[in-house]
Order: C-alpha cells, then sequence, then structure tokens
C-alpha cells in the first residue's frame, strides 16, 4: 500500500480530520510554518481521512512526531519493504484545494506506484475577488512566500528522510523525484532564485519533472540551470494547453508550458513537446491514467527517477527537444 503524506503552510481547521482539515490561507503562525500530516483514502466512498501530526511547534523542524514517521519510513525502505522505495514530491498548481492536490496525489500513487510527498501550499484564492487578474496576482505573491516554506521542508526531508536512506547499502534501490504542476513551478522558481547561504540545488532529486510550467517562459534561463537534479530535469510542454493559454491572457505573457521550441536546455535538462500527440489536444495535466501510452510510459518512468527519454522520438535539429510520437520532415 502506497502512502500519502502532506506537507503545508497552509491554515489548520483543528476541529476536522478530512479534507477541510488543511484551510485556505496560510498557517496562523505565517508562511513558513509547516505541519504534517498522513492521509488515506477509502476506496469505496472516496473521502479522505488525515491524521494530523500533533506538533505544536510546527514540524518544519523536522521534531518528534514527524522524525519518528520518518524513521520509520527510513526502516521499511532500507529493509526493502514492497514499493516503499519510489517516492515524490508533488507541488500542486494555481487553484488547487487541498483535496484536489489530494485526488492528484492519488491519481499518482495508483498510475505510477509510487508514494506522494504533497506540498500543499494556498494555492486557492482565500479572498473573495471579482477581478481574476488579482485573484491570479495574489496566488503569484502566495507562491513566492510560499518558496520559503519549500526551502525548509527540502532542509528537513534531506536530513531525515533522504540522507539516512542514500546512505545505506539500499540507497542505490532508492528513488526520490519532483514533480512541480503548473503554478507550483513559480514556487520553484522563487526557491532557486532566492540569495540563500547553502546549496540551492535539487541533486536529492533522481529526476524534476517541470509539468507544464505556469511560468514566464523568457525568464526560465534565470534559474532553470540552477536546477542540478542527480540524473534528469524534464520540461513538458502542450502549446495548445487551455490553461495555461488563459493565463497568458491574464498576465500577457508567454508561459513555459505552452513553448513548442527554444525551450532552454543546459546538459541535464531535457525538453518534452506533447503538443499534437494523440489524446493530448488541449490537456493539462498528464500525470493521471493518461489514455496516450507512450506518454504514460514516460509519466511513470520520470516519475519513478529513471531515464524516461528512451520512449521519446529526439529531434535532430533542435538539441535537448523530444516528442512522444515521430518527427515528419
Amino acid at each position: 500500500m502506497s502512502r500519502i503524506l502532506l506537507i503545508s503552510n497552509r491554515s489548520i481547521n483543528d476541529s476536522c480530520r478530512n479534507e477541510e482539515l488543511f484551510g485556505r490561507g496560510f498557517n496562523q503562525s505565517g508562511p513558513c510554518e509547516l505541519r504534517i500530516a498522513e492521509a488515506s483514502c477509502d476506496p469505496a466512498s472516496r473521502n479522505w481521512s488525515i491524521s494530523l501530526l500533533p506538533e505544536h511547534h510546527g514540524s518544519a523542524d523536522f521534531c518528534y512526531p514527524s522524525r519518528a514517521l520518518f524513521d520509520q519510513i527510513v526502516s521499511e525502505v532500507t529493509q526493502g519493504a514492497g514499493s516503499s522505495s519510489r517516492w515524490v514530491l508533488f507541488i500542486p498548481g494555481y487553484c488547487s484545494p487541498c483535496k484536489e492536490g489530494l485526488n492528484k496525489s492519488l491519481e499518482l500513487s495508483q498510475s505510477h506506484d509510487v508514494n506522494v510527498l504533497l506540498f500543499s501550499w494556498p494555492s486557492d484564492p482565500w479572498h473573495e475577488v471579482t477581478d481574476p487578474i488579482q485573484s491570479y496576482k495574489r496566488t503569484q505573491d502566495a507562491a513566492k512566500l510560499s518558496a520559503i516554506g519549500l526551502r525548509r521542508a527540502l532542509e528537513g526531508l534531506q536530513r531525515v528522510f533522504v540522507d539516512p536512506i542514500r546512505n545505506t547499502s539500499r540507497g542505490d534501490n532508492f528513488r526520490f523525484s519532483l514533480l512541480a504542476h503548473s503554478l507550483g513551478n513559480y514556487v520553484v522558481q522563487t526557491y532557486l532564485q532566492q540569495p540563500s547561504p547553502v546549496d540551492m540545488d535539487f541533486s536529492m532529486f533522481d529526476n524534476v519533472i517541470l509539468h507544464q510550467a505556469d511560468v514566464d517562459f523568457a525568464a526560465c534561463k534565470e534559474w532553470v540551470a540552477n536546477i542540478k537534479a542527480k540524473n534528469e530535469t524534464y520540461i513538458t510542454t502542450n502549446y495548445y494547453d487551455k490553461t495555461l493559454r488563459s493565463c497568458s491572457q491574464l498576465i500577457n505573457s508567454a508561459r513555459l508550458g505552452t513553448a513548442s521550441k527554444g525551450v532552454f536546455t543546459p546538459p541535464g535538462v531535457a525538453h518534452v513537446d506533447f503538443t499534437s500527440s494523440g489524446k493530448v489536444e488541449s490537456q493539462h495535466w498528464f500525470f493521471g491514467n493518461f489514455p496516450n501510452q507512450c506518454i504514460k510510459t514516460f509519466c511513470t518512468r520520470a516519475i519513478q527517477g529513471e531515464d524516461a527519454k528512451y520512449s521519446l522520438f529526439q529531434d535532430q535539429s533542435e538539441a535537448g527537444r523530444y516528442q512522444s510520437h515521430p518527427f515528419v520532415h
């Protein structure tokens, strides 16, 4: 049975034990305050049950009982228990309430056989806003503030989760990837652009997947080169992505996730263009049980930390660019 864990800087509704536990807006102690919870979904009712770890000081420091939870997971991984060695940190996109992030996490778990760490940030506007541009800009501001919480989460995960596993004899079998979806990529971008006294790269991740990134296409060179994943960074695009085209209209800027050519691909970065492949159309989310087998194979291998390029077709005219269907010259 795959695990789904939440790491969140959202507000807490103490009276709830379902998907309403994490509310809209930031934690009452601020956007850097993180709490950790375990989540499970009833397969019949599709209702969620969430168990919040009782840490009143905030779990950004990954002290007990969150430390005890990760000690248990490290033990499971190092003892080779089932599929416990494949993990993904998932960062959802714009206007994703906690329940939507959980539902997508369940899709990832069931479709690609991975355990999920959901970084649930307040991407759903918590004020009633009639102006869609202002609503979007406020959510961008929330993404910027959440980048600090992401930094604290990554520091804690590396210390109590990733390093203890990689330093054992089972470390070679352990896979840990990052999947940032849509505006979740703006959290990543802000993280990588922040001045920091510590190394900011993502070398703890086997693969980093910038999935349909809702970020400025022209600015991607400023931060993509700083990712430095252990194996590969994948940038997926769909020129006809309806959601990102709507975002472009709001802010009058080309989005990275709709770029068909010219994506910045330094060594270790691959541009994977889904445009015009079968079943793609105006799709914005490819990591569920997607009906195109080539794309699903790519998604599974990418999220499981493996080489995902072998099932794709390489563009001989543009270095680092791949498609999920043959090129026609």
